[in-house]
């Protein structure tokens, strides 16, 4: 029989004893006994009690209503009141929201003196009625607040931010003509297609050439509308989509020229007998003298033969046209019998013209037609029929009109 081994042997199984109680090995003089960390003693379990942190006292709410009564005026000697109670309330308590009770004190005492000395003055009325106007102002901007797409013939109105007619508008403020403005609508009109978006140059084109057409229809006398820019308001690509097939036509002003000031209408709701009819014989006679072709006299004799004739035809008729209407003002019967006899001359220097076989021939005569249209006669007929007397400048010269396309819900073309 072997003895046994000196010391205490470990196991050889590190799994700790079932059972944390187990008896300790015999005591060696050699060796410590192996204890297994398992069997460590370990502090208990979930470390030392730590007591819950003392709950922050609530805030006052009298103090949050002071400050903000205070502020209004009419409810500062309120705000007064609740941030003194709020002040006790805080002491007594021991509430948060001192500081803030503190200044609502403050600020609802120097707003409680204030309209104690707006009330003594009789600035209280003052007030009150500047408040009043204030809100009328507001519903009545919102109510004159207008989409390019509701505009209607002969409304005025104010554009958005600088007053620029040009570029994208959504919508626009709609005044009354006789203050100041910057574009009053003399056409509207629809653009009669279906399906997809036709394209910007599509659309633009037919709103300049259906809107310049309609120009002379609202505002007969062009003396008022010769050197005005014109624009059109025309729909986007978003806007077609939601069905948006409006054109408005407008007249408006240069970047950085005055505001209009007045209604250019002038047409049969607003003109006697008289001036129609001398307003539209103007308008024929400068309308056709725009018809000029285009290219040279040598490439195209035959067309500005035929544009003299049509010249000397118009001429001779209007010329009719002015001797036969009955009932002139004894003070413009005078002057338009002047005018008709300078359009009879006006024709014979287009049948000469009409008849030229040179470039040096035609022009001439052509000049002289349109000189013997005689600017002071037609000052003077203008005068005697209460019709503007001041010409536009250059005169009679529109090439200088700018179209452009103000897109937006609708699109003014200087590109409304």
């Amino acid at each position: 029989m072997e003895p046994p081994s000196q010391g205490w042997t470990p196991p050889s199984d590190p799994t700790p004893p079932s059972s944390p109680a187990a008896s300790p090995p015999p005591s060696s003089a050699y060796a410590s006994p192996y204890v297994h960390p398992a069997l460590q003693p370990h502090p208990p379990f979930g470390g030392p009690h730590v007591p819950p942190a003392p709950s922050r006292p609530p805030f006052n709410g009298l103090s949050i209503a002071s400050l903000v009564l205070g502020i209004v005026c009419c409810l500062a000697p309120v705000g007064l009141v609740l941030g003194i109670v709020a002040l006790v309330q805080v002491r007594k308590k021991g509430e948060r929201g001192r500081g803030m009770a503190v200044s609502g004190t403050i600020v609802s005492l120097v707003m409680t003196v204030l309209l104690g000395i707006v009330i003594g003055t009789g600035g209280a009325g003052d007030f009150w009625d500047g408040m009043k106007g204030g809100f009328r102002d507001a519903r009545e901007n919102a109510a004159r607040s207008r989409s390019t797409m509701d505009l209607r013939m002969g409304d005025c109105f104010d554009a958005r931010g600088d007053g620029e007619l040009a570029g994208e508008a959504v919508d626009v403020t709609v005044l009354d003509c006789s203050k100041p403005h910057d574009g009053e609508v003399f056409a509207t009109l629809r653009i009669p297609r279906d399906g997809d978006f036709p394209g910007d140059p599509d659309v633009q084109s037919e709103a300049d050439e259906r809107c310049f057409g309609m120009m002379d229809d609202y505002a007969q006398d062009t003396w008022l509308t010769d050197t005005l820019p014109v624009y059109y308001y025309v729909p986007t690509r978003q806007s077609w989509r939601q069905g948006d097939r409006a054109v408005v036509c407008v007249f408006g002003r240069d970047p950085g020229q005055p505001k209009l000031t007045k209604s250019l209408r002038l047409d049969d709701s607003n003109l006697d007998d008289h001036q129609l009819t001398y307003l539209r014989s103007e308008n024929a006679v400068w309308n056709i003298l725009e018809e000029q072709p285009l290219d040279e006299f040598e490439d195209a004799e035959g067309e500005y033969r035929a544009w003299a004739e049509r010249c000397s035809a118009l001429m001779s008729g209007q010329a009719s046209l002015l001797r036969r209407h009955e009932g002139w003002p004894a003070a413009a019967a005078g002057p338009v019998k002047d005018r008709a006899a300078q359009l009879d001359a006006a024709k014979r220097h287009w049948d000469r013209a009409a008849d030229a076989q040179d470039w040096a021939t035609f022009s001439t005569q052509q000049g002289l037609a349109v000189q013997a249209l005689r600017e002071p006669t037609e000052v003077a007929v203008r005068g005697a029929l209460g019709l503007s007397t001041t010409p536009p400048d250059p005169y009679g010269d529109s090439d200088d009109e700018s179209s452009g396309e103000s897109s937006g819900d609708s699109a003014p073309d200087s590109s409304v």
